[in-house]
């Protein structure tokens, strides 16, 4: 799957591709042959020649998940963050990478650390992409509908280890509703 050429991108130019994101999310799953969750995004990334590493963050930067150094081939999460943050800060970084990787070598400048915001507010392409990736890779819309039928958000959350925000998200996508 080649990168489009995003060399003239800017947040006002460009709509996300989250089709390709989704693809190549479902792919990520199959490479890897998951096959139920929860799935662990850390095992992923390291499959593809990462490693992840809990940092702690000054008090100014408390507010950033997590950040993917390039050269190193190293993600950061921020290691004050909960369990299920920090597994879709994972899965957020590796859809930098995967998605992508190559436009962030040729303009160094469009990779941002960003201070955490709500999914629904998001306003950057480029991360709009990487947490429907995260998403998609997190909580596949194939076990959503399967296990979906039978679960409450909350217990859905934690089956799939992610935040409700997470969970209701996703739910709003697929336009199911979870048991009560």
């Amino acid at each position: 799957m080649t990168a489009p050429d995003l060399s003239a991108i800017s947040d006002s130019n460009i709509a996300p591709d989250f089709r390709r994101a989704r693809a190549r999310a479902a792919a990520v799953l199959r490479e890897n042959h998951v096959i139920r969750p929860p799935v662990a995004p850390r095992e992923i990334a390291e499959s593809y020649g990462l490693s992840v590493q809990l940092v702690e963050l000054p008090g100014d930067l408390n507010a950033v998940a997590g950040y993917i150094d390039l050269g190193d081939q190293v993600i950061s999460v921020n290691a004050a963050d909960p369990y299920n943050r920090k597994t879709f800060t994972i899965a957020h970084e590796l859809g930098h990478y995967l998605l992508h990787r190559e436009l962030f070598k040729q303009h160094p400048e469009r990779y941002q650390v960003l201070l955490r915001r709500p999914i629904a507010v998001e306003t950057d392409p480029l991360e709009k992409e990487a947490n429907v990736f995260a998403a998609e890779l997190l909580v596949p819309m194939a076990f959503l509908k399967l296990y979906g039928k039978y679960a409450t958000p909350d217990e859905l959350a934690d089956l799939f280890a992610v935040s409700r925000e997470v969970i209701g998200y996703r739910l709003k996508f697929a336009n199911l509703a979870a048991v009560a």
